[in-house]
Parts: structure tokens; C-alpha cells; sequence
């Protein structure tokens, strides 16, 4: 596997997205959940983004005669855009709740 500008940027933002979600788990105050919302959102973007980039791994792997490599990537790209839609879902829910909670 290469070492490409896109998947270094995409595992900084996978990392980071983790770690701000981690952190935001800890943190006990009133930017909780806005900081839960936000770090599911990084992650069900890098996530979509992960299952659109392996679609061109199928289409090549399916031409070069390696069915096994497409499978192989179809999967993981399911199981990538699954992960997204529950991401990006829960960030929609969480930011409903903030909004929800606001006094005013």
C-alpha cells in the first residue's frame, strides 16, 4: 500500500476525530455533547469518504483479475459506509438534543 497526500490526511482526520471524541467523553461541562456531535460528524465523513475511495479499489481490482482483493474491499467498504450513515446519524441526533436543551 502506498503512501498517498489522501490517506495521510484521512488517517490524521480518523485519529483526530477519535481522539477529540475520546476526549470529549471525559470532559464533564456544558460543550459536551456539541463536542460529542462534532467529533461523530469528522468521523462519519472520513467514513463516507472511505467507502467512495474504495469503490475505485473495486473497479481496479475487479479489471486486474484479482476477485479476491475486490471482495475483500467491497466489504470493507460496506461495513465503512454503514459506519458513516450510524456516524453521521448520531452526530443529527446529538445536535437535535443540544438544540433541544437550550434555555432561552
Amino acid at each position: 500500500m502506498r503512501v498517498t497526500p489522501a490517506r495521510v490526511f484521512l488517517a490524521i482526520a480518523l485519529v483526530g476525530g477519535l481522539a477529540f471524541v475520546a476526549w470529549s467523553l471525559v470532559a464533564r461541562d456544558a460543550n459536551q455533547v456539541p463536542m460529542m456531535a462534532t467529533g461523530f460528524a469528522v468521523l462519519g465523513i472520513v467514513m463516507g469518504i472511505v467507502a467512495i475511495a474504495s469503490v475505485g479499489r473495486i473497479v481496479s481490482a475487479g479489471r486486474e483479475g484479482r476477485d479476491g482483493l475486490a471482495v475483500l474491499t467491497a466489504l470493507v467498504g460496506g461495513l465503512a459506509a454503514a459506519a458513516a450513515m450510524l456516524l453521521l446519524a448520531g452526530a443529527a441526533i446529538l445536535s437535535l438534543i443540544w438544540s433541544g436543551t437550550k434555555s432561552g
